[in-house]
Parts: C-alpha cells; sequence; structure tokens
C-alpha cells in the first residue's frame, strides 16, 4: 500500500481505540455513581471521606467556585452541613471507619469506607467484590 494511506488507516485505528477506552472508563464511572462536576463538568464520583464530592465537585477548588469562596477551608463546615455530615465528625473519624464486605465464599470482611465505590479483595479467597456503604 501507499505509505501515507497506510499511516492515515493506522492514525484512525489508533483514535478509535482511545475513543472507546475513554468511553469504557466513562460507563465504569457512571457504574460507580460518577456524575459531572458542577463547575468544569469533570466526572466525579461521591466519596463519603471526600466532602466536595457529596457536594457535587471534582476537587476542593471547584467546590470552592461552585459556592462563590476564595479557598474551600472558607466553606468546609457549609459543605459538611450540606451533605449531611455531623458538625463533630472530623475527617480522621470518617477515615477510619470501615465496611463490611460480604463475600460468595460465604465470608465477610472489613474494609476503610474510603474503598466505597470500588472493588476490594476478598481477604479470605481473593474473590474481588464491590464495596457498598451497606
Amino acid at each position: 500500500g501507499v505509505p501515507g494511506k497506510d499511516q492515515q488507516r493506522l492514525a484512525a485505528l489508533v483514535q478509535r481505540l482511545q475513543q472507546q477506552e475513554a468511553d469504557a472508563h466513562r460507563a465504569r464511572l457512571a457504574s460507580r455513581g460518577a456524575r459531572p462536576c458542577g463547575h468544569c463538568g469533570a466526572l466525579v464520583v461521591p466519596m463519603p471521606t471526600k466532602l466536595w464530592t457529596m457536594a457535587g465537585a471534582c476537587s476542593k477548588v471547584c467546590c470552592a467556585k461552585m459556592m462563590g469562596a476564595e479557598r474551600y477551608a472558607d466553606i468546609e463546615k457549609k459543605v459538611a452541613a450540606e451533605v449531611g455530615v455531623p458538625a463533630d465528625d472530623s475527617k480522621a473519624k470518617r477515615l477510619k471507619a470501615s465496611v463490611a464486605v460480604p463475600c460468595a465464599c460465604g465470608q465477610e470482611y472489613q474494609v476503610p469506607r474510603t474503598y466505597v465505590g470500588t472493588r476490594r479483595p476478598c481477604t479470605h479467597c481473593g474473590q474481588l467484590n464491590v464495596v457498598t456503604e451497606s
């Protein structure tokens, strides 16, 4: 074949494969509850240990901009109230909390809440299980 045509076909193939991978990634995020950031539109998966994600932002910066603040620290308590986190609930406390994950092997194991929305291996048989809030 013609070298220029071969390069064009290869470039088109690479572009199609990249688009397929991007679509698959978006689908995986959507299956974990992802939604667009209220400021920039990037997909964000809400995580209980990252309050700004529960408020619909992908980052602290976007959360602050969504709420008209200069810095996230200025609005952190307001965000906590909006997403229903008690005022005395500290980040350290949220990070330490764990959830029980049942496995098809009949065992149940504990993982930190930070893994909610991900898949973690059973500590007994190794099977990957989706971690849910309960």
